[in-house]
């Protein structure tokens, strides 16, 4: 999965990319996620003068960070309709705690005052990708956050 991200990082900023030739599994996901860009044409806009590709997202509400994969503008662009927000999976199924990833980014970035109107899951497979739109799964993230903060195990002052 990690390769994937990366090659497809590479693809939407711009540079070039090779498709792995080592791994014949790993080429076969690169050839999907390009297939994707080839099929979908992505426009990645630039947030603070950065392209939004492996964008860190702060929310500080509520005390969490991420990196979102990348956002697009939505077509057509000159309604200005805003930004869609991309999680890309390699994973065999797409579980809840995609959806509720992928919330908590969305959540951050309207906080940080970036228009995203909606979510998108790009999950890729060596044999194809499909597009999964985000659930809002808000609630059961804050849930989430919530018990695991409440379960933290206290750590001793100045041990590392």
């Amino acid at each position: 999965g990690t390769r994937v991200h990366w090659c497809l990082e590479q693809r939407l900023r711009g540079r070039p990319v090779e498709l792995p030739t080592d791994d014949e599994a790993a080429r076969a996901m690169v050839s999907q996620a390009f297939a994707w860009c080839d099929d979908h044409k992505p426009l990645v806009p630039k947030l603070r003068a950065v392209p939004a590709v492996e964008y860190t997202v702060l929310s500080t509400e509520y005390w969490y960070t991420g990196t979102v994969d990348f956002l697009t503008k939505i077509r057509p662009v000159k309604d200005n309709l805003g930004l869609e927000l991309w999680d890309v999976k390699t994973t065999k199924e797409v579980r809840d705690s995609a959806h509720k990833q992928a919330s908590a980014y969305i959540h951050a970035l309207r906080e940080m005052g970036v228009p995203v109107l909606r979510g998108k899951i790009l999950h890729i497979k060596e044999d194809g990708y499909s597009v999964i739109d985000v659930k809002d799964m808000w609630p059961q993230f804050l849930a989430a956050l919530e018990f695991k903060r409440a379960h933290r195990k206290p750590r001793a002052l100045g041990v590392t």
